[in-house]
């Protein structure tokens, strides 16, 4: 977990967050969930659905894909 003063000067607000919001941002580099003012339990609650949403995403099969060359 990263607090958005840990990133680069101007970072966060090049991305627009704001001091109230929590992004959770899952292992694979998706954007899990915006969340403003969140309690702790609502935090957990987002961070469990982002790593299984992660772990599945990351346990499919590629898809085949129709290029050929």
């Amino acid at each position: 977990m990263h607090r958005s003063a840990d990133l680069a000067e101007g970072g966060a607000a090049r991305l627009g967050i704001k001091p109230d919001e929590v992004w959770v941002i899952r292992p694979d580099a998706h954007l899990a969930a915006t969340l403003t003012g969140p309690t702790a339990v609502e935090v957990n609650a987002a961070l469990t659905r982002g790593l299984r949403a992660a772990v599945t995403a990351l346990a499919q099969p590629p898809r085949p894909t129709s290029f050929r060359a």
